[in-house]
């Protein structure tokens, strides 16, 4: 039901109130814990288009929150029973959403998540079978500049 809300103009400007968005975003988040690999993959599919159809020119306002996101999406990954191609590419599609356009999480993932961040992804490219999973790390790892 969550995901329908963004397939409507009516429903993308319901979403683009700040407190709507930051309790979706604290729901995605506490999803992406979840043991059930179907609910964190359609937890990231509507954080992705919340995300996607998100309006404003800065997320600055959300920025603890979509903090918590990468936390929650790398603890997800952290995961050595999560092997879901479709989970994993929908978290790391996520994650990419995250850091689009928004110097600012790029800037905190830099200089505050860095080391957790590539540990958890270079992990998983790895330890998984799955080439598009391998190709979504290299896209994601593409907007970070992991040198020291």
């Amino acid at each position: 039901m969550l995901a329908n809300v963004f397939t409507s103009s009516e429903g993308r400007s319901i979403m683009q109130d700040l407190d709507r968005s930051k309790a979706l975003i604290d729901l995605c988040n506490k999803s992406f814990g979840s043991c059930n690999h179907k609910v964190i993959y359609h937890a990231a599919l509507v954080l992705f288009n919340y995300l996607l159809s998100f309006e404003g020119d800065s997320k600055s306002k959300l920025q603890q929150h979509l903090e918590q996101s990468l936390k929650a999406i790398d603890e997800a990954l952290s995961n050595p029973s999560l092997t879901d191609k479709d989970c994993l590419l929908s978290l790391l599609l996520c994650e990419c959403r995250i850091l689009y356009k928004n110097q600012e999480m790029v800037t905190w993932v830099e200089e505050s998540f860095k080391l957790f961040f590539k540990e958890t992804h270079n992990e998983l490219e790895n330890n998984t079978q799955h080439a598009d999973v391998k190709q979504a790390k290299q896209d994601l790892f593409s907007m970070v500049d992991f040198k020291d």
